[in-house]
């Protein structure tokens, strides 16, 4: 996927704001790229007054994700929004360019969509149900990634999901091998299983019920 870091040209628009190009393809207005963002923005208000965890596809240069953070912080009290963005040089550029101020925003840059997936806190926040908002132009510059992702589908073994368990975690896990469910029925017989966030019960049970957050809203 050569198009995840192709070259970037950073261009003015005529509001004085800056608009990445990449491969030709405008990210956002070069008229007015804060105005096109309070329009996206406001077609997902409803979802994102629905759900106060939002996934964006996309970064461009994050003036609609500035947009949507402002309506979730109208909506709720407490939000968190996660940007996925496969393209480095342009998660560098916005990064050097001042990135984002408000610390509910957190940007993922991933080379391989399966990647995210062996996050502890990623699958947490899937576990969320969040809405799933895409950047147009950034979802079709990279497209082959984002449909890959959004149709990813949880391995079944627990040979793969070893690495997001503590120590302490594994204990309640008798079976190593052999599929999730087997192990989380195991361990539900067991009993002992107190804290999610150590012994990893719900991130498991998460990950396997993974196809939700194929739906696009």
């Amino acid at each position: 996927m050569e198009e995840l870091n192709a070259d970037i040209e950073l261009k003015q628009s005529r509001s004085g704001k800056t608009v990445p190009v990449v491969g030709g393809i405008y990210l956002h207005s070069i008229y007015n790229p804060e105005k096109e963002a309070q329009a996206f923005a406001s077609n997902y208000e409803n979802s994102i007054k629905e759900k106060s965890h939002i996934l964006m596809l996309g970064l461009g240069f994050g003036y609609h994700v500035e947009e949507v953070a402002k309506l979730a912080a109208k909506h709720h009290e407490s939000f968190k929004i996660v940007v996925l963005e496969p393209n480095s040089k342009l998660v560098q550029a916005h990064t050097e360019a001042g990135g984002f101020e408000d610390s509910r925003i957190e940007v993922i840059n991933a080379s391989a969509p399966t990647d995210v997936f062996e996050s502890y806190e990623f699958i947490m926040f899937l576990s969320q149900k969040p809405a799933i908002l895409r950047h147009e132009s950034s979802f079709n510059l990279s497209k082959p990634f984002f449909k890959e992702f959004l149709t990813f589908k949880a391995p079944t073994n627990m040979n793969h999901f070893s690495g997001l368990m503590s120590h302490h975690a594994q204990k309640f896990f008798p079976i190593k091998e052999g599929s999730v469910d087997q192990a989380i029925d195991s361990a539900k017989t067991a009993g002992g299983l107190k804290d999610k966030k150590d012994f990893a019960f719900f991130v498991l049970e998460a990950v396997v019920n993974s196809a939700k957050h194929t739906t696009q809203r």
